[in-house]
């Protein structure tokens, strides 16, 4: 039967993910639609559909990738503050290599596996330097609201890596007080 030739590779969620990330290079995951996914990987837009049912498992496939490049604490080397630090510069960079996914992964993050794994470790590593459950959690949140805060504004307060890092230790410190060990 004549139609679309046949691709030379066969495709799959991770063929779909690479061309997703290079379409989001330029206006943002939430931009890139299942046509143009098609349209890049030379397919019909059904054979898409087949593998990534819409928009939302689209980015949820393509934030759960990115998200597994980073490393838990637990996998890191180091004091519990260090493996912190090490995990949210692995972040950043992250999101750098991957223009256009920060809204994705600030929207989708909190209800991926991926991502509630990466929280319990976090929790677990700030227990781990002497916080308590309570204090744990909410140090992650703090450091949460850090992270985020730093990757949503734009303009002259737009993410910098050496502020973000000024502001990361200074929270650190704060956090891991050695003299009180708790959060005030």
């Amino acid at each position: 039967m004549a139609g679309r030739p046949r691709r030379a590779e066969p495709l799959g969620l991770e063929i779909i993910v690479a061309a997703a990330l290079r379409l989001a290079a330029d206006g943002g995951l939430g931009a890139v639609t299942m046509r143009e996914l098609a349209v890049e990987l030379d397919v019909a837009v059904g054979a898409v559909y087949h593998h990534v049912q819409g928009q939302a498992a689209l980015q949820s496939a393509v934030v759960e990738h990115v998200l597994a490049a980073v490393p838990t604490p637990s996998a890191l080397d180091g004091t519990p503050r260090e493996r912190i630090v090490q995990r949210l510069r692995a972040m950043q960079e992250v999101l750098e290599a991957n223009p256009g996914l920060t809204a994705s992964v600030i929207a989708a993050a909190p209800d991926l596996p991926i991502a509630r794994r990466l929280r319990r470790d976090v929790r677990a590593t700030f227990r781990d330097a002497g916080l308590s459950p309570a204090d744990a959690r909410r140090a992650y949140v703090a450091l949460e609201w850090l992270w985020l805060g730093s990757r949503v504004v734009a303009g002259r307060h737009a993410y910098d890596a050496t502020t973000f890092h000024r502001a990361l230790d200074a929270l650190l410190d704060g956090l891991l007080d050695k003299s009180t060990n708790h959060i005030s």
